[in-house]
């Protein structure tokens, strides 16, 4: 169906926002990688949890992997 057309494009689209959360993090560019996380949270009136620092951004890819 169409919304869940909708919402497979809206959860491919939050993996691949955490997969530059985390290359952010991997590069040392902290603040970058927050403010994915800020944004994220700014669309989605925090109705998602989005990684919010490095353990977190970690440990959602490795959920989201296996």
């Amino acid at each position: 169906s169409q919304s869940q057309n909708l919402g497979d494009k809206l959860y491919g689209a939050l993996d691949n926002l955490m997969i530059i959360q985390r290359i952010y993090y991997m590069a040392g560019q902290d603040n970058k990688a927050k403010a994915v996380a800020n944004r994220v949270n700014n669309i989605t009136g925090k109705r998602i949890q989005f990684p919010s620092n490095k353990k977190q951004s970690k440990k959602a890819l490795q959920n989201r992997m296996h």
